[in-house]
Order: C-alpha cells, then sequence, then structure tokens
C-alpha cells in the first residue's frame, strides 16, 4: 500500500488563480472608471507576473509516495519509481512554509548518477518519520542531516 509523504498542493495552486482573476478583475473596473495610468499599469504587471510564478511554482511540485520496497515520484506527465536501498541522504533545508521545513532528498538513479529532489512533508503526518525509518533499515550507510 502507497503512503503519500509529500504534502498536497491543489488547493494553494487554484487559490493563486482565484486571487490572479480577483486581480485582473479590479484592474479592469480600475481602468473603465479612471481610464489609463502608467502606475496602474506596471503594478498589474507586477503583481500577474508574482502569481503566475507562484502558480508555476505549485503546478510543477511533485507528488512522493512510498511502499515496503521504492519512493514514487510523481510528476504531471510520469511516474519514477526508486529503490529504498538508492536514497543516499535527507538533509533538512532552512526554508520553511508554514513552520514545516522542506526537505531534500539524495538518491542515485538507474545510471548511478545522483539526484534530489525537495518536498514539503504533509502536515500532522507520520508518513515521513515511518519512511525514514524504513530507509534507514535498508540502507544503513543513510545520512541523515
Amino acid at each position: 500500500m502507497r503512503k503519500r509523504i509529500s504534502a498536497s498542493n491543489k488547493i494553494k495552486k487554484y487559490f493563486i488563480l482565484i486571487c490572479l482573476g480577483i486581480l485582473l478583475f479590479m484592474s479592469f473596473n480600475i481602468y473603465f472608471e479612471n481610464g489609463f495610468d502608467i502606475f496602474i499599469t506596471l503594478l498589474l504587471i507586477l503583481m500577474v507576473s508574482i502569481f503566475s510564478s507562484i502558480y508555476l511554482y505549485f503546478d510543477r511540485m511533485k507528488i512522493l509516495e512510498y511502499d515496503q520496497n521504492y519512493l514514487f515520484i510523481k510528476e504531471k506527465n510520469n511516474e519514477k519509481k526508486i529503490k529504498l536501498e538508492q536514497i543516499k541522504k535527507f538533509k533538512k533545508t532552512n526554508i520553511e512554509v508554514n513552520d514545516q521545513s522542506i526537505w531534500r532528498i539524495y538518491y542515485t538513479d538507474k545510471h548511478n548518477t545522483e539526484k534530489s529532489i525537495r518536498m514539503r512533508p504533509r502536515f500532522n503526518s507520520e508518513y515521513f518519520n515511518e519512511f525514514k525509518k524504513s530507509v534507514k533499515l535498508r540502507n544503513e550507510n543513510l545520512i541523515i542531516e
């Protein structure tokens, strides 16, 4: 049975889209009431670019699940399968979102190339701690920082 260890970002992604829509609606109201204003135009361009980049960030986030033997990395169009023995290191980064740390997981792929992935553990879930313990059982050389 697969257990999801990464947090879901779907709600945040759609919240950003709703905020962007409200921002565009408000700016068009200002345009029709006051006419063209360069300051409002620049502010609108800045806000659209900020909200768009945040949306793209949440849209690219991967979902991490694991079972007894594998770590599954679900992307938008495909899924990677990594043996737990191939995971080499867990590192807690300095980035925090809502008092939750972002972790970086280092692993080797089929071609012995070291890769890493960032993830934010699910809120109030013990699955991430269970995942670290099960990886530690499979790989005694695991480094947790």
